[in-house]
């Protein structure tokens, strides 16, 4: 296959996986069609099927791509939570780049683990386990230094942070012209994710 054949074949294959992820976001998994994919990226579903061999595999590339955002975005969330609070304004500028145009993956894991239970639960666990475990070390060794209160339990705080961030995330769509009045989207947007990461600094604290 020559450069620019593979070259198409992989944007078409990432057209395939974005729109599975924006029709995964609004209807979810079991609600959503291969049919529906194909007429969203404007081809057939058998091209679809030569692409991906089954609705399955297309979810299993959807997943990949839900990892992939977090262990871009993991680094930039361990600073923003507990790095120096003067510098929690940085984290969240690199935050929020990180993910314009991306709250449809958040939604879809949301979908996924409110449908699919244990078994997403597990999918999500070999996704992310390496990159939650380091999280772990460093609230341990900040425990151990006396910057972080001896009673916190680093795996269940964790998973509650993903929790709220995944949720706050989903949701930053979420936007009223009338409450709080004259507040545009992307103000409302940093101010409601930098309040999700002051009430987990807080948590964390002696």
């Amino acid at each position: 296959m020559s450069g620019s054949r593979r070259q198409d074949t992989e944007h078409l294959r990432e057209r395939i996986r974005s729109a599975a992820i924006r029709l995964f976001a609004a209807q979810g998994y079991l609600g959503t069609s291969l049919q529906e994919v194909a007429d969203a990226v404007g081809i057939s579903k058998q091209l679809l099927l030569y692409h991906y061999s089954s609705k399955d595999a297309l979810r299993t590339a959807v997943m990949g791509a839900v990892a992939d955002l977090w262990s871009d975005l993991l680094p930039l969330l361990l600073e923003a939570v507990m790095g120096d609070p003067e510098r929690m304004e940085a984290a969240l500028d690199g935050l929020l780049e990180g993910l314009d145009g991306q709250q449809d993956i958040a939604r879809v894991v949301m979908l996924d683990l409110i449908n699919n239970g244990a078994s997403a639960a597990r999918e999500a666990d070999e996704n992310v386990r390496p990159w939650m475990q380091l999280a772990v070390d460093q609230i341990q060794q900040r425990q151990e230094a006396g910057e972080f209160s001896a009673r916190l339990d680093p795996y269940a705080w964790l998973v509650e942070a993903a929790t709220l961030l995944l949720s706050t995330i989903s949701l930053l769509h979420l936007n009223s012209e009338q409450w709080p009045a004259g507040v545009d989207a992307p103000t409302w947007e940093r101010r409601r994710l930098r309040e999700a990461v002051r009430i987990l600094q807080a948590s964390v604290r002696p």
